[in-house]
């Protein structure tokens, strides 16, 4: 009898695993949705409303930058920079944009997705960038930007390995 109940119960740990993978494999996310659920995720983060105090900054910066590879390329020529950036960079400059604004609103309108096969796994994002924000200093922008962001895929994760944008749409 109890030979009958573990065989059962190793039948069902079976059972519910491989059913597991099968649900996994037809309706889990693929490589495109994991991205842009991240960019997404990414986007949301770094918006801001209001006055955020110093440990909150802090976080968001730190949860931000763990979506980036190790060294990440980073091309903003509006602002002279182009170069490649640690997590740590990443974090402290992330701090001083979100520090100099008291509202920061990005949204992200056509993402394309172009997936290079290889090892590692490459995938570049072309999409409409819209920045809305207002400065310490009382000042506010609403620019647009066309956008591209590398992402490589390590030990089976996502992350950013590079940002820039190839055109300024408005001021």
């Amino acid at each position: 009898m109890s030979r009958k109940i573990i065989l059962l119960f190793v039948l069902a740990v079976v059972a519910c695993v491989s059913g597991f993978f099968v649900w996994r494999a037809l309706y889990g996310e693929n490589d495109q949705q994991v991205i842009e659920r991240k960019m997404g995720e990414i986007f949301q983060m770094m918006g801001k409303t209001g006055s955020e105090g110093f440990v909150v900054q802090l976080e968001h910066a730190r949860t931000i930058a763990k979506y980036f590879d190790e060294i990440s390329e980073i091309r903003l020529p509006k602002f002279h920079l182009e170069s490649k950036m640690s997590r740590d960079d990443i974090e402290k400059n992330l701090i001083k944009a979100r520090n100099w604004t008291t509202s920061l609103e990005l949204k992200m309108y056509e993402p394309e997705y172009h997936f290079q096969e290889g090892e590692p796994l490459r995938c570049r994002v072309n999409f409409t960038g819209m920045v809305d924000a207002r400065t310490k200093s009382g000042g506010s922008f609403q620019e647009g930007y066309e956008l591209e962001m590398d992402w490589v895929k390590k030990d089976g994760e996502w992350l950013v390995s590079g940002v820039g944008f190839t055109q300024i749409l408005n001021k």
